[in-house]
């Protein structure tokens, strides 16, 4: 209020107020409030202090417009009705009366007559929407937050929903997609299955299984094992994968292998079962280790045929040389004749096992496989005899293979024999070859099979057929349904070797009363790029004094070696130790010819040997021997090129041959 025209009313508490505060302005002191207004509204001071219900009361009875009310008073009064101490009778009964004349609004007129207009006289309408408004905006707000509340919940509530859905739809998705059986049990009933289970046991439709016991399709051999299985769920235990037989609806059994885990399914404890069908599985489980044991036994055979062909070896050499010397009319050539042949035969027995444990030393050569079988059909046919009759059906296009030509020989040899037994003398036996090729489709169903294109070659008869119980086991050497002194077991062992050591397979269709086809291929060589290789036979020829050196370690095949090439005409040093041969070697007044040496010896190998002697001696020639093959001078039991070898056990004939043609085949 400081510099501003004030006016009071002469003797009112603002004239004190204002001297009281010392507050410096121009004051004007006027006798009436009445004065005040009008001088007031006509300019005269810039505000009148006085009491707000006199100022009201004023302003309306002489309508003026051109004055606003502060809305903060300076001072305060408060007015209230009053009544003696200790009537309290008279003081309830004027309240409760009070309260009715406020509600009819009389209390309102009193007032105004009595005291003054104290403010505006609002509306009715307004006074009762800012009352309701003054009452509901607080619910108004609370109902907006609850129903923002209430939105976002739904909102949460229909996002986590879909959510669910989506997981669910996903969840049965992968369970009705998956390619492994999955089934709920609860209450020891089928609650749930998946296409796959459904197919599994058996049934065309979840329907025929549903609430249907489980152990009823479950073969009771498994019972106590899965009863326990599923028994002992719990989320802390965790049960390994069980192998199990189910029986489906109709019968059949089925190797599965299940696992269970806890599950809450639809409020109950249920037991979530994942079941796979593991006959391919175990099949291919029974085919690894029939080729393992098959393995297994092609080294022990491989063994004891190596150390056997060294005494053959000296048994033929001595027993050779002795019929030589022996009068053929005399007692004693009958009796060297028989042990002869006996050594022979023996000869052969231990040739099919190196055969079958692919030891045999081969060296193969591009053929033609009809032209190989055409060379071998009078042989073939003397062998099964007249009563069969033996067709043979030569297939067109390129049939080369590349092969030794005896293990051709060998194998068509065995399998007609067998055919010739299961026939009991008569039927009909029928050869044929044809160009087929694999992918990797047909590869993938058949393991073992490898993509390419091969040479087919079928045997096939009208005999006794083989029975099923014993079909996994003809392959394993000595193993026959012959009677005793019928055949060793070893003739179809002899062409499963020979068919792997040339990186084929052999597959076998017999049906018991029917007969029995076996069916080999061989891989195809292309006959544009390559030529047909035509081995000149050269007939043993007896030596002109050329110096052979023989290396081998043991004395007795050394000995006989040395008398066998001594009687063909040939100069023999012979030696069991290889640092000998090298000094020999050395010598350079020696003459040297050609090394006979044996492949595996305690010193060094054969071809090392060969190696330090050609170090001294450049040019010259060696011609291995060996009771089985070794990969110093063969790989997989094919010779290197270029490499001269001969058998053990071998006859004169066979030593004197192979040396010729070592002497003479060019370097």
């Amino acid at each position: 209020l400081s510099g501003k025209g004030v006016m009071v009313v002469d003797g009112d508490y603002m004239q004190e107020l204002m001297l009281e505060k010392q507050i410096v302005a121009s004051i004007t002191v006027v006798s009436t409030i009445e004065d005040a207004i009008d001088r007031l509204s006509n300019g005269e001071a810039d505000v009148v202090l006085t009491p707000r219900m006199s100022a009201l009361y004023y302003l309306e009875k002489k309508g003026i417009a051109n004055i606003e009310l502060s809305a903060q008073s300076i001072h305060s009064t408060e007015y209230c009705f009053a009544f003696a101490n200790g009537n309290k009778a008279l003081l309830a009964k004027f309240t409760e009366g009070l309260k009715v004349i406020e509600a009819s609004g009389e209390y309102r007129q009193i007032q105004e007559k009595w005291l003054g207009i104290y403010g505006a006289r609002e509306k009715d309408s307004r006074a009762v929407f800012r009352y309701l408004a003054t009452i509901t905006m607080p619910l108004l707000v609370i109902l907006l937050l609850v129903f923002i509340w209430s939105w976002t919940l739904r909102r949460q509530v229909a996002r986590k929903t879909r959510e669910l859905q989506q997981s669910e739809a996903q969840f049965r998705s992968l369970v009705e997609g998956a390619p492994t059986g999955i089934f709920v049990q609860s209450d020891g009933k089928f609650d749930y299955l998946n296409d796959e289970a459904s197919q599994l046991f058996g049934a065309t439709s979840i329907v025929q299984l549903f609430n249907k016991p489980v152990l009823d399709l479950i073969d009771k051999s498994a019972h106590e094992n899965y009863s326990r299985c599923v028994g002992a769920l719990s989320p802390e235990n965790k049960q390994p994968a069980l192998a199990i037989v189910i029986r489906r609806i109709d019968g059949i059994k089925v190797p599965v292998e299940v696992t269970v885990a806890p599950i809450d399914y639809r409020g109950k404890d249920s037991a979530l079962v994942f079941v796979h069908d593991i006959t391919e599985k175990l099949r291919l489980n029974e085919q690894l280790q029939q080729a393992q044991k098959m393995e297994a036994i092609g080294q022990l055979a491989g063994g004891v045929a190596h150390d056997y062909n060294n005494m053959l070896g000296v048994i033929l050499g001595y027993t050779e040389m002795a019929l030589d010397s022996v009068d053929k009319e005399a007692p004693p050539h009958e009796y060297l004749s028989e042990i002869h042949k006996a050594a022979l035969r023996s000869a052969e027995i231990t040739g099919q096992l190196l055969a079958f444990a692919r030891k045999q030393t081969i060296a193969p050569r591009i053929l033609d496989m009809n032209e190989t079988i055409d060379g071998m059909l009078k042989m073939l046919r003397r062998l099964i005899g007249e009563a069969i009759s033996l067709a043979w059906v030569p297939g067109s296009g390129n049939l080369a293979v590349k092969m030794d030509p005896t293990q051709i020989n060998q194998i068509l040899a065995n399998l007609c024999v067998n055919a010739r037994d299961a026939m009991s003398g008569a039927g009909k036996l029928l050869i044929e070859t044809t160009a087929v090729a694999f992918d990797e489709d047909y590869c993938s169903d058949h393991p073992g099979t490898l993509t390419g294109d091969y040479v087919q070659l079928s045997v096939s008869d009208d005999g006794c057929g083989i029975d099923a119980a014993v079909k996994d086991k003809i392959f394993e050497p000595f193993f026959t349904t012959k009677s005793v002194g019928k055949g060793t077991g070893l003739g179809l062992a002899t062409v499963f070797g020979i068919v792997k050591q040339n990186h084929g397979f052999i597959n076998v269709y017999s049906e018991i009363g029917e007969g029995t086809t076996f069916k080999i291929y061989i891989p195809m060589h292309d006959v544009h790029h390559v030529q047909m290789l035509k081995s000149p036979a050269i007939e043993p020829v007896a030596g002109s004094g050329e110096t052979i050196l023989i290396v081998e370690d043991d004395p007795s095949i050394l000995r006989m070696a040395s008398k066998m090439l001594t009687r063909a005409g040939y100069a023999v040093i012979a030696t069991d130790s290889p640092t000998e041969a090298i000094r020999q070697g050395e010598n350079s007044a020696q003459k040297i010819d050609l090394l006979l040496t044996d492949v595996v010896m305690p010193e060094m190998n054969g071809r090392e040997l060969f190696d330090k002697l050609q170090i001294c001696r450049p040019g010259l020639r060696c011609l291995f021997m060996s009771g089985y093959t070794a990969n110093v001078i063969a790989q997989h039991g094919v010779l290197k090129e270029g490499i001269n070898f001969v058998a053990k056990p071998f006859s004169n004939a066979d030593l004197v041959k192979a040396v010729r043609e070592a002497l003479v085949r060019p370097t």
